[in-house]
């Protein structure tokens, strides 16, 4: 008579193998999803920042343009002053076209508006980004005609998903000649 012995062999892992195995995946899971967040978050910074740098960059080019263009500034004109914390003040120039005189810059709400002549006020900025702060300085010498202005301008972009880590302030300082005649 012979015996024969009999092993059974399982089929299928160990808890200890099961657990080692779901915690390698968890780790893994997780460094890929920060990595992903990181990258979305870095872009979404990216766009914020280039559009309010595109917002203010044209804003700044359309007052250079029309500042250069002027004859004289208005008397009433506010300098050293924030136009975007004070309402009612505004930059006012006198141009060579009389139909355009005067035109005057103001700050409304965080929305930068041109007015030229007796025509409606016209948006250089969009309702995407605010205006914080637009600061006139006159750097002529006292006594003398005002034909130097140092312009400061801030523009804020909030972050659309309301994260305030990602707002972004765009600062743009700049000295301009009055060209007209």
């Amino acid at each position: 008579m012979t015996l024969t012995k009999t092993t059974s062999q399982k089929k299928g892992f160990t808890l200890m193998e099961l657990l080692v195995v779901i915690a390698v995946f968890t780790i893994i899971i997780g460094s890929m999803a920060k990595f992903f967040i990181s990258t979305i978050s870095g872009r979404a910074k990216v766009q914020t920042h280039i559009e309010a740098q595109e917002q203010a960059r044209l804003a700044e080019d359309h007052l250079i343009y029309e500042i250069r263009r002027a004859k004289a500034l208005v008397a009433s004109s506010n300098f050293g002053i924030n136009l975007a914390a004070s309402s009612g003040s505004s930059l006012g120039l006198t141009m060579p076209d009389a139909a355009k005189s005067p035109t005057t810059f103001s700050v409304a709400s965080g929305i930068l508006y041109i007015q030229q002549g007796a025509n409606a006020k016209v948006a250089l900025t969009s309702n995407d980004v605010s205006v914080t702060n637009l600061t006139f300085s006159n750097l002529s010498p006292v006594g003398g005609r005002s034909k130097d202005i140092l312009m400061n301008m801030t523009v804020t972009k909030p972050d659309p998903t309301g994260m305030t880590a990602l707002n972004v302030n765009y600062t743009l300082e700049t000295g301009i000649n009055l060209e007209g005649r």
